[in-house]
């Protein structure tokens, strides 16, 4: 069930679309995620999909770079690092968030879980280049 206080996420690019509706609420200087895992979501064995759960880490941990950032600056995925950790059924309430984020000048880092159920399902990193700052 979606808790109060979320809100639907005002997607900026056309990718994104595809996984609506993506929840958020402000956590702090973080932003907390969330998607109710469809069957539009998961593989052929009736569990989330491993592309699917990437996509949203990459998502999770780039949106919570993105709050700390100067508006000006632009960055790119340039590693991002999933631990599956447990299967995530449909009707489940997938939430992510970052536990660690660290801005530099070239260089961003962030990692964080996704959960299912309070259950943690995916640890993930990310590293992102800094493409501008104009």
């Amino acid at each position: 069930m979606l808790d109060a206080g979320f809100s639907i996420w005002p997607m900026p690019c056309p990718f994104t679309t595809l996984i609506t509706p993506f929840f958020f609420r402000e956590s702090g200087a973080d932003l907390v995620f969330r998607v109710e895992l469809d069957a539009q979501h998961c593989n052929g064995g009736g569990t989330a999909h491993g592309g699917f759960l990437a996509t949203l880490a990459d998502l999770v941990l780039g949106y919570n770079i993105n709050q700390r950032i100067p508006k000006s600056w632009r960055i790119a995925t340039a590693n991002l690092s999933i631990q599956y950790l447990a299967p995530a059924q449909p009707g489940q309430w997938i939430e992510g968030k970052a536990d660690r984020v660290k801005i530099g000048k070239r260089l961003c880092h962030a990692s964080g879980t996704l959960d299912a159920e309070g259950l943690p399902i995916i640890a993930m990193h990310a590293t992102f280049a800094v493409l501008s700052q104009a």
